[in-house]
């Protein structure tokens, strides 16, 4: 006989048991996520399938795995929390470099073209002086 067609079970055991179900269910994808978790729901399937254990002792398993799931759960909460704060100050690192770089871009840009401005008038300058080498080429 499994546990579920046991009808020795009262009520409030029973719903105790699937208040339990539901508390799972909602930290459902926490666990996904947690190794211990999953280890732990599949020691509970075993338990399941074991003809002798009784629905108290079952209801208690299941009452410290999910006190253990959820306290898992809400450390990944924090861990995550804290790893999304890290991330934000990453990135407004970034983008502090990224703002720093582009004036920095900026300003070559400008004295590349502020160099060149200078190169063509002092092209401009030997050529009318005469000081130009092609200008002497020709003549010679």
């Amino acid at each position: 006989m499994t546990i579920w067609n046991d009808p020795s079970p009262t009520p409030t055991l029973l719903n105790r048991l699937r208040y339990l179900f539901t508390k799972q269910e909602e930290t459902h994808e926490q666990v996904l996520r947690n190794g211990d978790g999953i280890r732990n729901l599949q020691l509970l399937l075993d338990l399941f399938r074991h003809p002798d254990i009784s629905m108290e002792e079952l209801a208690q398993k299941l009452e410290a795995t999910l006190e253990e799931v959820t306290r898992s759960a809400m450390l990944m909460a924090d861990g995550m929390t804290e790893m999304r704060s890290q991330l934000t100050t990453l990135q407004a690192a970034a983008d502090r470099r990224d703002r720093e770089i582009a004036d920095l871009l900026a300003l070559a840009r400008s004295r590349n073209a502020e160099l060149a401005a200078l190169r063509t008038e002092l092209h401009d300058l030997t050529y009318h002086l005469g000081l130009d080498p092609a200008s002497h080429a020709v003549t010679a």
